[in-house]
């Protein structure tokens, strides 16, 4: 598989961005191939939903001339990982243009990551610490944005390990990571 010569990164905070790009470093993609689309502050997650139609719009017309390759990256606060989906899918549903109407998500380079409650709460599973989905980790771990930017190259090492195809995945791994992990596998089958 050849990589991708645009990943459009579409997330709330340069924190979560920073995850990934790291991730995708070390998936062997070019740093000057990651295009960050970042929520200029408010709220985070607003931005990459109501974004999200014109990244996949840009995606599926960068896709006919280039490899392309799309994730977006919206926290779950306190919802599942399935209504931030399904509210991912309504936005698609309710755009103008056809072209970014279809839902065909699963066909395409496109990854949804959803971590719940926080990327921090992946930052920590990834961490090797025992974590829920409930707790709200950016506010009850006190850790200062250096803290938590020299945790986030031993998690993205992490994730990109347990994003190869036979890759054994915990028992206990949280259902946010797992469903992460999964996206990144069909999006990059065989990266790195």
């Amino acid at each position: 598989m050849s990589k991708p010569t645009t990943v459009i990164v579409l997330c709330e905070d340069n924190r979560t961005f920073s995850f990934m790009r790291f991730y995708l470093k070390r998936c062997g993609i070019n740093h000057r191939a990651i295009r960050p689309v970042i929520s200029p502050g408010g709220s985070g997650f607003t931005f990459v939903i109501n974004s999200f139609p014109g990244q996949i719009d840009a995606y599926r017309l960068a896709k006919a001339r280039m490899g392309a390759c799309l994730i977006a990256v919206v926290d779950a606060d306190t919802r599942t990982v399935a209504q931030r989906l399904g509210e991912m899918d309504r936005k698609l549903t309710e755009a103008e243009e056809p072209r970014v109407r279809a839902i065909r998500i699963e066909d395409e380079k496109i990854a949804r990551l959803v971590p719940r409650r926080n990327i921090e709460t992946w930052i920590e599973a990834l961490n090797s610490s025992s974590v829920n989905e409930t707790e709200n980790y950016k506010e009850t771990i006190r850790r200062t944005d250096e803290e938590w930017r020299a945790l986030i190259p031993v998690a993205s090492e992490a994730f990109y390990a347990l994003t190869r195809p036979n890759a054994d995945l915990p028992e206990d791994l949280i259902g946010s990571l797992r469903h992460g992990i999964g996206e990144m596998r069909r999006v990059f089958p065989t990266a790195g």
